[in-house]
């Protein structure tokens, strides 16, 4: 029996740690494996943690990154509206003020942003099926109550606006 130590921590596993495969980007842009690595719980969890983050960072830095920038700026606008932190949309939280704010946030960022519900999803923390659900509830709620459904027309038309104006600043005297 061959004794396996962790990769990061260099400690000796006692049972068969978690076998990670190191991804890397080569110089053409192609995602390759490597050998796989074995790390204890800890280690494999602190991992996990920072691949997670990094894989984030990927939209604020590719082709995406305008789109991006848009999104953070509605999740400001309807934290705002809702009188939130920016920060609780992205929280666990199921109280309804919150979430409801989150359908509004997650229903404009894939609106305004033409990002599939995948990508929208890793930006609010979420899996994808939670954002298609989050689109359903908000156009079933705005189907059935008109004040919303207004209220959503009117704030996807003014953050339109928006994007216009930081797109062409000539266009700034025509929103002023």
């Amino acid at each position: 029996m061959a004794i396996l130590i962790c990769a990061a921590c260099g400690g000796r596993l006692q049972e068969t740690g978690a076998a990670i495969h190191t991804a890397h980007f080569d110089a053409q842009g192609n995602l390759t494996l490597g050998e796989p690595d074995y790390y204890c719980r800890w280690c494999a969890r602190l991992l996990e943690q920072w691949q997670a983050q990094q894989s984030k960072s990927w939209l604020r830095t590719g082709r995406a990154a305008p789109a991006v920038r848009r999104a953070e700026e509605i999740r400001l606008v309807v934290s705002g509206l809702y009188h939130l932190q920016p920060d609780d949309l992205l929280s666990r939280s199921r109280r309804q003020n919150v979430s409801c704010a989150r359908m509004v946030a997650i229903t404009l960022a894939h609106r305004l942003t033409g990002l599939s519900t995948v990508a929208v999803g890793k930006l609010f923390e979420r899996d994808h099926s939670t954002v298609i659900h989050a689109l359903q509830v908000t156009a079933r709620r705005a189907q059935e109550q008109p004040q919303f459904g207004a209220k959503l027309a009117r704030l996807e038309a003014d953050l339109r606006t928006r994007a216009r104006v930081q797109d062409d600043p000539g266009a700034q005297e025509e929103y002023a």
